[in-house]
Parts: structure tokens; sequence; C-alpha cells
């Protein structure tokens, strides 16, 4: 099938197949002219993630293009042209071909006019660390501080001399993978500078989330920053005229390059002016361009862009109802999965579930009642996977969700009887559950169409017995839905909880009220009574955890400064208290209480630490470090 798309659609370009493919793991789309673009597959997607146009190429130009995934069984052949691309897929090298529906996705525009983050523009210290400025921007944006030379310590480098043809670097780093040359050297002779892999690597070593990548359309930049997420972006200094050219890298990747290449923040956009904001850390100043040129030079670049937003999921846990041990469940370094527990007073772990490459999220653990625990996490290939504690013994992973079925960190609920359900975004932001019954899973069961679900899904129980199960999620232009389950087992909604461009984080909930982060990094809750302003704008930075004991709820989010704050609704909400001072708190925390009514926070500490804080009728104590430096490490939501 051909799709009739202009040359200039943007990325990704997604090919859909009318049946799932058993095999998905081609992860490159390699042109006959030298260029690459990203590629995954979602089930029956096979997503085309950054530009496919390489080097100039005339108009009605073909080219075969082949997806490797090691055993050479996928294999797409494509003509482009100046007004179509047309793109085929042989699965296993038959002759046959499987029909493709092509499509770009389309991003709605954000829901206001114009939005503007504040902002301290800086100055790169080196004639080459643009990006390292622009993210200490980004950062800083988000109440976290940290400096260019670390920042250029956590990017590395790579400084051997390119090979030289022509005048041209031929061969050279891959700053897709670090630093390439010398970050005060001579632009594009000696010293060059870094994609965003190791960029958004540093920013969530620094306790912030961040999706990096390339094929970003402008939209979504412009939703980012109406969400208060600074987002970096490369486009010319004064956005000068620019062209492209490659090189090989040592590790065999073709690389784009520009001699006007440059990191800068986008800040803010008008859509009333047709304007955008950058600051420019090549002269420390906000500079405001027509929408038009931004965007044109943005392409021209790959549309690269990294959205940085506050600390996301990193941590979670649990009370065991018949010992009164706590287990918290962490996403540990090279995406491990790692559990810490308490017993007779003190603490102990690691013990790892799951080696690197295991946890792509923040782990959801719930306690059974006879004691047992089950943790689940996003894995590798975007897979839903299950742990399991039986008679002090874990199991799994078992795989829940096929690989394309999960792109957040899940919410997991169980309910008296000991069913548990998970839910999850799904592909295309859509909202996936899954539910066991009689130890059998089924799923996943599709609550919300695409582009329905922003960010991880808050799960409760609600109501009298028997309960029933709610889903609230953030809807693509910022609002707050949720989706109900009727005492048949179906489900109804979305029901719209706020109005648009009102919540701007993952939300947690308990059967009486659901808590997110609202405009302007507040706080806010929604109940049967309304809705509620817990938290003054400027004070919430990540999403909120929540738990219940009787009529009394206990709220926690990340405060300003990366301190902890925590919130009591005891017939109504009152001002935050600070467990943890400032530098305390890198990551959304967890919340539990213990039978005796006692309450404890977990959280991501400075360094990749893992920190307790934990309360004793009013009192305070800790932070308890419990998790070595690097041992906790935040995802996104």
């Amino acid at each position: 099938m051909v799709g009739n798309l202009p040359s200039s659609v943007p990325t990704p370009v997604r090919a859909h197949l009318p049946a799932p493919v058993s095999n998905r793991g081609a992860s490159r789309l390699a042109l006959t002219d030298g260029a690459t673009s990203a590629v995954s597959w979602t089930l029956t997607d096979a997503v085309c993630r950054s530009p496919v146009s390489g080097t100039s190429r005339r108009p009605e130009e073909r080219e075969t293009a082949t997806m490797a995934n090691g055993s050479g069984d996928a294999v797409l052949r494509s003509v482009r042209s100046h007004r179509t691309l047309v793109v085929a897929v042989a699965l296993f090298a038959a002759i046959a071909t499987v029909p493709l529906v092509l499509s770009a996705p389309t991003v709605a525009r954000a829901s206001t006019d114009s939005a503007t983050i504040a902002v301290t523009p800086v100055t790169q210290q080196h004639a080459l660390d643009c990006e390292a400025a622009a993210l200490q921007m980004a950062l800083s944006a988000v109440g976290i501080n940290v400096s260019q030379a670390t920042l250029l310590a956590q990017f590395g480098t790579d400084l051997r001399a390119p090979v030289m043809r022509n005048g041209a670097p031929a061969q050279w780093g891959d700053p897709y993978q670090t630093f390439v040359g010398n970050v005060d050297g001579n632009f594009v002779i000696t010293g060059y500078g870094v994609y965003y892999p190791p960029i958004v690597k540093a920013a969530s070593d620094n306790g912030a989330s961040a999706e990096g990548g390339e094929g970003w359309q402008p939209a979504q930049l412009y939703k980012a920053v109406a969400a208060g997420h600074p987002v970096v972006v490369r486009v010319p200094h004064l956005l000068a005229p620019a062209s492209v050219g490659y090189w090989t890298a040592w590790d065999g990747r073709q690389v784009w390059y520009s001699h006007r290449d440059h990191a800068q923040t986008l800040v803010g956009f008008d859509y009333g002016s047709s304007t955008v904001t950058l600051a420019d850390p090549a002269d420390g100043q906000l500079h405001t361009y027509a929408m038009a040129a931004f965007e044109n030079a943005f392409a021209l670049f790959h549309a690269q862009a990294i959205v940085v937003s506050p600390g996301g999921a990193a941590v979670t846990q649990a009370v065991s109802p018949t010992t009164g041990s706590i287990n918290i469940a962490v996403r540990g370094p090279d995406n491990s999965l790692r559990l810490y527990w308490s017993s007779d007073g003190g603490w102990y772990g690691p013990v790892g579930l799951e080696g690197p490459g295991a946890a792509f999220s923040g782990p959801a653990v719930v306690a059974e009642g006879n004691g047992n625990f089950d943790v689940a996490v996003e894995g590798p290939s975007n897979t839903l996977d299950l742990y399991w504690y039986i008679s002090d013994r874990w199991y799994g992973p078992g795989q829940v969700g096929p690989p394309g079925s999960t792109y957040s960190t899940p919410s997991m609920t169980i309910d008296p009887n000991g069913h548990i359900t998970i839910a999850v975004q799904g592909p295309s932001h859509s909202l996936y559950v899954f539910w066991n019954a009689a130890s059998k899973w089924y799923g996943p069961g599709g609550l919300g169409a695409a582009n329905s679900t922003f960010g991880a899904p808050a799960l409760a129980l609600v109501g009298s017995a028997p309960q029933t199960l709610e889903a609230v999620v953030q809807s693509g232009d910022a609002a707050l839905q949720q989706y109900s389950e009727h005492s048949g087992g179906s489900w109804s909604g979305p029901n719209a909880w706020s109005q648009v461009d009102q919540q701007y984080s993952a939300a947690a909930s308990t059967p009486a009220v659901t808590l997110y982060q609202g405009p302007g990094n507040s706080l806010d809750a929604h109940s049967a009574s309304g809705t509620t302003r817990v938290g003054a704008p400027g004070t919430t930075f990540s999403a909120p955890a929540v738990a219940s004991f009787g009529t009394v709820t206990y709220a926690a989010s990340q405060g300003f400064g990366h301190r902890l704050d925590f919130y009591i609704d005891n017939g109504g909400w009152g001002g935050a208290t600070i467990p943890g001072s400032n530098a305390s708190s890198y990551s959304a925390p967890s919340v539990v209480v213990e039978a005796g009514g006692n309450v404890d926070l977990a959280v991501e500490g400075p360094s990749n630490t893992l920190y307790l804080f934990w309360r004793i009728g009013s009192r305070w104590y800790g932070p308890g470090q419990i998790g070595t430096v690097g041992s906790v490490f935040a995802a996104l939501p």
C-alpha cells in the first residue's frame, strides 16, 4: 500500500500491519545513502522514530532500506520522492509483502495560547559546551541546580581526532554515545558536541525526568512548555542559515552534523503572535523568534529535543498485613530491579529481583492479605512484567503484557478477594488494564483510546462492598479524566474531572481522593466535594504520593529545592510540613501507613541513594539511608 505523505512529513512515521508480528527485534532503519532511522515495534506497528531523510536526494530517487534485528528476517523497501514515501515489509524473506498503512502522528496544539517558563539565562563556560549550559538552564527551571562542569563530566568525552577528507570530518566519534572532541576546541575540526542520549542520562542522574529523541513535532514541544517543562532543542544561534553533512562514527553509525549546530532551551511560545522564546547559552540572552523560522531550523537538525520535567517514579513500598514488614522496590542501576525490606526493626537488602535491562519504569508493589508481595514493572521491549513472593522466595518475571503493551510505570491494586488489577499507559497513549482471576491473567483490556493517556494512570478501589475499580489519567490536553468499573465488570469513561491545562503529573488515588500536580507547580486534590488547592504554586515538583488511614489522608511530594513536603487531610487539608530539607528528594516519593498509624516515606535521595523518613506520633525522623550511592534511579512516570 502506498502512503501518500509529503516528503517533509514529520516523524515518527508509523507503518501499521493488519496483524501482529511475531519477531519485533528490528532496531534501526538503514538507507542506501547512509542515513539511518531508529525503529521500534509496538505489536502491529513498526515506528521510525527519527527523520528518514539523509544526504541530499533527487526527486523520484529510489532506495532500499533494511531493518536489521540480528536474524535478518525483516526487510523494508522504500521509494522516496518529493511527494510520496512507500514502505513494504517482507517477513522471513517471503516474496509476498504485507500491506501497510503509513501515518504520521497528529499532535493537538497546546490548549493554552501561550506559556513562558521562568528561567535565568546562563552563558556557556567553554567554547563548545552549549549542551551542558542548555541543560543547566532546563534543570534549574524545574528546581535542580547543577554546574556545567558536572554535566560535562556526566556526558563523557571521546578526544580522538577526526579523520578529515576535503576539509570535512569523514570519520569521528559518536555524539549519541558521548561528547565528541575537545570542549574548547575548533568547532567541527577538533571539537563538536553531544546528542540527546547522554543528555537524557545526565538529566536523569541529577534527579529529573527526561525524554529525548529525534523527530519531535513542534506542537509536542509547545505542549511540554505549557506543562512547565523546558525543552533542550538544537537550532543555530540566532537561527542563522545552516546545512547538514554526515560522518561515520567509529562504531559505524552515520552521524549528521552542522557547522551551525547549537543547543538552546525552549522556554516560551505564543500562538497569538506566532513566536517562540529561546534561552541561548551562546550569549546568555532570551531571544524571541518567529515560530515558522524556529520550526524550519529545528526540522533541519533532525528535530532533536529533550523534554525535562521534575523527578519521576523510582521507589514504591507496601506493608505486609501479617508481619508488618515494609518492602520497598526500586529501579536500580542499569535498569535493574531491586528490593529492600524491614524486619524486627532493621533494614536489609538490596536483593536483585532481576539484573540489568529488566526495569524501564518505576516499579509498583502490593501486599496480599496472606503476606505475599507482587511487583510489576515495564520490562524490555515495553512488556509488562510481574515478580511475586511466596513463602520466603521470589519468582519471575512472568510476562503479563506482551511486547509493545506498556509505556509507563504500572499502577496496581488488589481487591479483598485477592484479584490483582494493573493499569498502564498502552501504545499510542492508550489506557490498558490487565487483571488476574483464578491464577490466570487476562488482558489487555483497552479502556482508553489512542491519545487518551499521557503518563502513569492511578488505580484505586472505591465504594462500599463490593468495591469497584477507578482509573484516573492525565489526558492529552492536561485534564484529569476518570474511568469507572461497574459491578458486572464493564467500564465506562472517560469522565472529565477537571478543565484542560490543570494536571501536569501522574495522579495518585485513594478511595476518597485523587491528588496531582496542578498549574504552576501547585498540588491539587479532587474528591466528591470538588477540587481543593493543597499546595500553593511553586511547591510541587513531582507526582504526589497518597495513602489513607481511617478517615485521615496523607500526601507527599517533591517540593522546591528538592525538599520533601508532607500534607495531612483530617477534616481539611493542612499546610505542608517538611520531613526532608532541601536536597533530600530527587524523585516522586512513596508513602505507606503501618497498622499502628505510623507513616513511612521512601524517596530517591542525593547521589541516587534510597532515603527513608518515618513519622511516629506527630514527630518525624530521618533520613535513614537504606540504599547506598548509585542504588536508585528515577524513571518517567
